[in-house]
């Protein structure tokens, strides 16, 4: 009798190691999940640059985000070689919504200018958050630009007092 019990748990033992090889295997080649599952759930992407802005408004820097209700935040240095100075227009954009910011900054040779943008969205399907910008001179790049969203339980945007 207690060979045959101690055979039963040592049979048990074997398949529930083999289980948990299984699942990590699985699990590793399937890779991390893109999904969201707590609140709140922050991502953050960069790209160092420098970027050069397009004479029209172009995509400059995009960050993939799940289904949800984000707070966006961006930040970059703009920096221009053009001596009479330039201008740059940036937007941050959260997936196919209008809420959006916008800013504008001059900068000349060895003259950097930093834009700080944000916006928040809901977005019912997978989406980007977009950085876009356009140069209004010669020679205006990105660089070290940051942009980090911060997905939310709740999402409420109020106007200022």
């Amino acid at each position: 009798m207690w060979e045959r019990t101690r055979h039963s748990i040592s049979t048990l033992v074997v398949i529930g190691a083999a289980a948990v090889l299984l699942v990590t295997t699985v699990t590793t080649l399937a890779g991390p999940t893109e999904a969201a599952t707590s609140i709140p759930w922050v991502k953050m992407g960069y790209k160092d640059g420098p970027i050069a802005i397009p004479d029209l408004v172009g995509q400059v820097a995009a960050l993939p985000l799940p289904a949800g209700k984000y707070v966006v935040s961006a930040k970059l240095y703009l920096s221009s070689g053009d001596t009479d100075g330039a201008s740059a227009y940036c937007r941050l954009r959260v997936g196919n919504s209008w809420d959006d910011s916008a800013q504008v900054a001059t900068v000349g040779t060895n003259m950097v200018e930093t834009m700080a943008l944000s916006a928040a969205s809901s977005l019912s399907a997978p989406g980007n958050v977009t950085l876009r910008c356009q140069d209004y001179g010669d020679g205006v790049t990105a660089n070290w630009i940051k942009i980090t969203a911060i997905r939310a339980g709740a999402l409420k945007v109020v106007p200022l007092d």
